[in-house]
C-alpha cells in the first residue's frame, strides 16, 4: 500500500505525539508504556506570569489550576482546544478550576506570533472579549491564516468577538513590535525549561495528555476537596 506524504510542520508532529502515544497505549495496553510528557519547572511558570504571558479565567481560590502552553497557528493546538475547552469551561464556571492560557507561539510561526500579540492587546483593551476571541482564533484558524491581509482578518475576528477594533489597531500599531519580542521571549523561557512542543496542558503544574484532561481534573479535585462527612 502506498504511503501518503503530507507536508506537516515538525512542531505539530511533536505536539501531536502525546495524542499518538495515548492512543497507542489504549490499543496496545499491557504491551508498552508511553513515555511521560515533558514537565515544565514551576520557576518557568513564575517567569511567564511575571512577564504577563498568561491570561487567567476563574477564581484564584479554585482548588485546581489548569494551564496550557499554546500557539494559535498550531493545528494540534486548535484540535485540542476544540475538544477540551468545553470541559475546562464547565469546571471554571463551577468554581473548581482556575485556567491560564499562556501565549507561547513558535517564533517561526510568524502568524501565530501576530495572533498572540493581537490576543494580548484584546486582553488589555477589551478584556471582556478576550475569551471569545481566544476561542475564535482556534475555530477560524484556517480562515485567518489564509487571508490575504492577516492584520485585517485578525481585527475583524476581534470585532465579531466583541472587542474594540479601533483600540486593537492602535495597540498593534504602537506596541506590536515590542509585544512580539515579549511573546518570543516567552517561548525562549519555555525552551530553557526543557519543553519544545505545543500544546502542553498541565493540571496543578503536572503535564498531562489533553485526551485525559477531564479525568485528570476530576482526580485532582478528589485529592483537594474533602468528601462530605457521612450523616449520623
Amino acid at each position: 500500500m502506498q504511503r501518503l506524504r503530507l507536508p506537516i510542520d515538525p512542531y505539530f508532529v511533536a505536539g501531536a505525539l502525546s495524542i499518538v502515544l495515548v492512543g497507542g497505549a489504549v490499543a496496545w495496553r499491557g504491551r508498552s508504556t508511553p513515555p511521560p510528557l515533558p514537565a515544565l519547572p514551576a520557576a518557568v511558570f513564575d517567569r511567564l506570569d511575571a512577564a504577563g504571558a498568561g491570561v487567567s479565567l476563574g477564581s484564584p481560590s479554585a482548588p485546581v489550576h489548569v494551564a496550557t502552553l499554546s500557539d494559535y497557528e498550531c493545528e494540534g493546538c486548535a484540535l485540542a482546544h476544540a475538544r477540551v475547552w468545553p470541559v475546562v469551561e464547565r469546571y471554571v464556571r463551577a468554581g473548581a478550576v482556575r485556567y491560564t492560557a499562556y501565549q507561547t507561539p513558535l517564533p517561526r510561526h510568524r502568524a501565530g506570533v501576530r495572533a498572540a500579540v493581537a490576543a494580548g492587546c484584546v486582553a488589555e483593551r477589551s478584556p471582556g472579549a478576550f475569551w471569545a476571541y481566544h476561542a475564535a482564533l482556534y475555530a477560524a484558524q484556517a480562515q485567518w491564516l489564509a487571508a490575504p491581509d492577516a492584520g485585517a482578518a485578525l481585527a475583524g475576528l476581534a470585532g465579531r468577538a466583541g472587542a474594540d477594533t479601533l483600540r486593537l489597531r492602535g495597540c498593534l500599531e504602537r506596541e506590536g513590535a515590542g509585544r512580539a519580542a515579549r511573546v518570543e521571549r516567552s517561548w525562549a523561557m519555555v525552551k530553557e525549561g526543557g519543553v519544545d512542543l505545543v500544546p502542553l496542558w498541565t493540571v496543578d503544574g503536572r503535564s498531562v495528555s489533553w485526551l485525559r484532561l477531564d479525568r485528570e481534573i476530576h482526580d485532582a479535585l478528589r485529592k483537594r476537596v474533602p468528601a462530605p462527612e457521612p450523616a449520623r
